[in-house]
């Protein structure tokens, strides 16, 4: 089994961005796979609408089937879209970093910080530009890294859309795991392209609120969930001032399930 995949969707055709991700991240110790959502026409495509029958996914619906098509079959996931570019603080291979860091340290789940939108936490910046991972609780929904175990629990995304539908992830990653989910050093990422999603009605605040309420409806305890949603803030002074761990356990069903209502 190999240590990585990253998963990426999006729609444009030999953009620089996908060819130079799929340069680094095509590896020994990583895969490629990247879905196509708005044509058949992509050499660097592995998956494109002819098999989805022709729709076009939702942000969630595209992830999910990535999902789908990769479990099992990777220690750990890398979920992207084709907007964002991982880089080292120090210019040097962000593959050979971040390989290095699952194999040494085993986390339950990563998010690889992104510094240009709004979830620029200079808490986070300070602690991975010194070398040293960072506790968090929330993030952008771009490059975060799950192992196997808790996306086979997470997965499929409970209520579909495209903002705020991740959100559960991270709070029960931050939940379960809260001193191995973190933010990896030396790695950043940078959104570099800005334009809409072709669905256009799951992003209005109805939407995402509707989603959110519904997740928490179906929490043992909603009142921490509330608190969750209700602050935007990437990490805190006092997670950010902890040390993560190595090695995080495994999660089990029954573990994960105590969480929810029966």
């Amino acid at each position: 089994m190999k240590k990585l995949c990253l998963v990426e969707q999006g729609k444009y055709v030999n953009h620089d961005i996908t060819l130079g991700k799929k340069k680094t991240w095509e590896t020994d110790d990583c895969d490629y796979i990247r879905y196509n959502w708005f044509t058949d026409d992509d050499p660097n495509a592995t998956y494109t609408p002819k098999d989805v029958g022709g729709e076009r996914l939702r942000w969630s619906e595209g992830r999910d089937f990535l999902f789908s098509k990769v479990v099992d079959k990777y220690d750990y996931i890398l979920y992207t879209d084709e907007d964002t570019v991982i880089k080292h603080v120090d210019n040097r291979d962000p593959h050979d970093e971040l390989i290095s860091f699952l194999k040494e340290w085993n986390p339950l789940a990563l998010n690889i910080h992104t510094s240009n939108i709004w979830c620029h936490d200079e808490r986070v910046i300070k602690r991975i530009q010194t070398g040293r991972p960072c506790l968090i609780r929330k993030h952008d929904a771009c490059n975060s890294v799950l192992r196997n175990d808790i996306a086979r629990l997470l997965h499929p995304i409970k209520y579909h859309g495209s903002d705020s539908v991740t959100h559960y992830q991270q709070y029960l990653c931050h939940t379960i795991g809260k001193e191995y989910y973190m933010s990896p050093p030396n790695l950043f990422s940078v959104n570099c392209i800005e334009e809409q999603h072709y669905h256009v009605d799951d992003r209005n605040i109805v939407w995402q609120q509707e989603i959110l309420k519904k997740f928490g409806d179906t929490l043992v305890d909603s009142t921490s969930w509330n608190e969750y949603i209700t602050n935007r803030s990437v990490t805190t002074d006092e997670l950010s001032s902890i040390e993560p761990k190595k090695n995080a356990p495994e999660v089990t069903e029954e573990e994960f399930n105590k969480l929810f209502k029966l």
